[in-house]
């Protein structure tokens, strides 16, 4: 055995080895709590099923790259791969920050859960539409949406026909003319409940999405007969593949589809759905705040830097939304300008979490794909 006492050549060595790994342990260890501490960041949980998913996240990095305060967190972004299983992370924790649906800002609202951090962010730079303003009293406070969506209808460029968009009985002619002269079907939806929903809002009613609710109605019945009578004549189809799929591989010429779909399509014919001119049935897509105190300024910063310079109005645009607030950006491609330009054509009619329509979709969905798929 080494004797230290009469060693003190080696007995040194081990004291300064000794003291060199302790110092080594002591940053490994604070690495580690890095890593691992959520007070080192500003948590922002998306789910990759969010239309804006992909754009939101590319604003991270790029605002990770430039922040330059030493006081100021950057921002750490948590994927899920839906938004079901990123709310049942609560049951773990919680962010500070959420990218979610209109609906879930609704259901957590109710359920007291938002911060305001209004100071904070400093929202008096940013101009939302009259629309998000009337419809979300958070706006600005505890939620900042950035785009919703709107039914579009897209056309193969070989059969695109001028007029057929112009109402929804011209779409309807053009249908039955396409199939009695072809005899295959002309169009699907994506959704068969925002068709309908967006059918009656036009006509200014109002869609339950419940059948012995809603035949009682004479413009639903109306247009239910309508609807069924081209599923008969093998006009429309339920598809299981969507829609903008069929048309891209020349199996329809059209298909009803929601504007995120078309987000980065180099072709096909893209217009507004018939009747949405004075209002549109729209999902909404923002970030809620759910901030932890000792992170509130940072999660404000970031939030502030989004919504200047037209950043969200580019990360709604890239993602096939309407942007929630104005900007000067006027858009590049022939979808991001049609986006644009419904900024204060048309008014977001957002259905509530509480509303028939969120409530009995679902079920409305099977059953008419059920009956179509019957009459086809």
């Amino acid at each position: 055995m080494l004797n230290l006492q009469t060693c003190p050549f080696q007995r040194r060595i081990l004291s300064v080895l000794f003291s060199f790994l302790l110092l080594l342990f002591f940053c490994l260890g604070m690495t580690s709590c890095r890593k691992s501490n959520p007070e080192a960041t500003v948590q922002l949980w998306a789910s990759e099923d969010n239309p804006l998913y992909s754009s939101l996240t590319a604003a991270v990095g790029e605002y990770n790259r430039q922040i330059r305060s030493g006081d100021l967190l950057s921002v750490s972004l948590r994927s899920f791969t839906d938004e079901e299983t990123m709310i049942a992370a609560f049951s773990s924790g919680s962010p500070d920050l959420l990218l979610c649906s209109h609906y879930r800002q609704d259901a957590l609202e109710q359920m007291d859960l938002l911060v305001d951090i209004a100071p904070a962010a400093d929202m008096q730079h940013v101009g939302f539409t009259e629309d998000i303003t009337a419809r979300f009293s958070a706006c600005g406070h505890s939620f900042f949406p950035i785009g919703s969506n709107i039914l579009l209808l897209l056309f193969s460029d070989s059969v695109y026909a001028s007029d057929s968009d112009s109402s929804v009985s011209a779409l309807f002619s053009a249908a039955q003319k396409y199939s009695s002269e072809s005899g295959r079907p002309y169009f699907t939806a994506d959704s068969f409940s925002a068709l309908f929903c967006q059918l009656l809002l036009s006509e200014k009613q109002e869609f339950h999405a419940s059948l012995s609710v809603d035949l009682r109605t004479p413009v639903f019945s109306s247009l239910w007969n309508d609807v069924a009578a081209l599923a008969y004549d093998g006009a429309l189809i339920s598809a299981s593949a969507n829609g903008a799929s069929l048309v891209r591989a020349g199996v329809l010429p059209c298909s009803v589809i929601s504007s995120e779909t078309a987000a980065g399509m180099t072709s096909g014919s893209i217009s507004v759905f018939p009747g949405t001119e004075n209002a549109h049935v729209s999902d909404c897509f923002g970030i809620v705040s759910i901030c932890h105190a000792s992170r509130t300024r940072s999660a404000g910063a970031f939030l502030h830097w989004l919504f200047d310079a037209d950043r969200s109005v580019l990360v709604a645009l890239r993602a096939g939304l309407i942007p929630a607030v104005t900007g000067a950006y006027s858009g590049n491609s022939s979808l991001e300008q049609l986006l644009v330009s419904l900024e204060s054509s048309s008014s977001g009619f957002f259905p509530a979490l509480s509303s028939d329509y969120h409530k009995n979709s679902p079920s409305f969905e099977r059953c008419f794909r059920s009956i179509v798929s019957y009459l086809y």
